[in-house]
């Protein structure tokens, strides 16, 4: 029973500490959020410009004078302000929720398909047919599932005798690109090509990016990206690599003949740029799908930017851009629209289980 009162004492400290910050206090966390994003975001030139610059400038002061008369808390004004920018990889995280998500503008709410269906996608690798297999991969973070298993699925699906594969990515919100290479190598059938990206040089970026290498172990590919940095400008854009970057494998596999990636609207991140890879080196591959994907690639690799010395709410910052959005084809806009657009309702359950939407795919492909 102590430990029980001790834990409501510690909440109530929590709750009274919260409710006795200042309104300066506010505009600290406010201003904070502000300067680290015009300072070191790599889409802020790109989302500001000259129309819509004036737009830009009222809305900023109109957030802060919310904060200064106490009509927000600094935490709220600034989850609001990162929203403007419509980006899922500028946010606000305090201990777990979103603060910049439920301001993001109309087009850009994520689908909560789990007000509908039971939906919790999970890892499965198993047959659908004689003819067809399916893996669910539900991320890419390298958690749930691990390397291993992502492996272990390519294999079960190689020892099936199955002509046809089906990838499930509903619900992969992304995580590292390691993660769906040997699903990219699978499905490869000719060489293609993706946009390099650029890395938004600033001082903090810099800093974080070198400390990220020695976190690593100053591996040989990330040397000559530091020299570079350390030799431009500040705030200014440094090439990583190649402005295109080759995509290319020694050797293609027979099986599968058919293959189908099914995805949703909360597709995103490295989620995305598996398709988009896929799109340019696998012509056996069909999208299908209902919704187009989020659209959260175009400006990434998300470093913990600053903690708010007040509300200690963590602000996330973007640190490249892809060429894409410089060439003028970037997707966050618009997300990646499915090849097939599938015309069923939406699954009653989507766990470990082989779905209608995956059912119907099948006898598609089996055609």
């Amino acid at each position: 029973m102590r430990h029980i009162v001790l834990f409501f004492s510690l909440l109530a400290a929590i709750a009274l500490n919260a409710q006795k910050m200042t309104v300066e206090q506010h505009l600290e966390d406010f201003d904070l959020v502000v300067k680290q994003v015009e300072d070191n975001y790599c889409g802020f030139s790109t989302k500001v410009n000259a129309e819509n610059l004036s737009t830009y400038v009222d809305f900023k002061k109109k957030l802060r004078n919310q904060v200064e008369t106490g009509v927000k808390k600094g935490r709220d004004a600034a989850g609001e302000y990162t929203a403007f920018f419509a980006d899922y990889h500028l946010f606000l995280n305090d201990n777990g929720y979103n603060c910049t998500q439920e301001y993001m503008p109309e087009g850009r709410q994520i689908p909560h398909y789990w007000d509908s269906i039971e939906y919790e996608p999970t890892k499965a690798a198993c047959k659908v047919t004689d003819r067809t297999f399916l893996i669910r991969v539900p991320s890419f973070s390298g958690q749930d599932p691990d390397y291993k298993w992502i492996i272990e699925s390519i294999e079960s699906y190689q020892q099936s005798g199955c002509d046809n594969l089906i990838i499930d990515i509903r619900g992969n919100s992304g995580g590292q690109d390691g993660y769906y290479k040997p699903y990219l190598e699978l499905l490869y059938d000719h060489p293609g090509m993706t946009d390099g990206i650029e890395f938004y040089n600033t001082a903090e970026n810099r800093e974080a990016y070198i400390q990220l290498a020695e976190g690593m172990g100053n591996p040989d590919w990330m040397a000559p990206r530091i020299t570079r940095l350390k030799e431009s400008e500040e705030n200014a854009f440094v090439m990583f690599d190649e402005e295109t970057i080759p995509i290319e494998y020694d050797s293609i596999s027979p099986k599968p003949i058919k293959a189908a990636i099914i995805f949703d609207g909360l597709v995103a991140s490295s989620a995305e740029q598996m398709l988009i890879e896929l799109k340019a080196t696998s012509r056996r591959t069909t999208f299908y799908g209902q919704d187009n994907t989020r659209g959260c690639i175009d400006f990434s690799n998300v470093r913990p930017a600053a903690e708010l010395p007040n509300c200690k709410a963590m602000l996330a910052i973007p640190t490249t851009r892809s060429l894409r959005v410089v060439k003028g084809t970037g997707i966050d806009d618009t997300g990646i629209a499915p090849d097939v657009c599938i015309t069923l309702p939406l699954p009653t359950k989507l766990t470990d289980n082989v779905d209608e939407w995956t059912i119907w795919i099948a006898q598609e492909l089996e055609k």
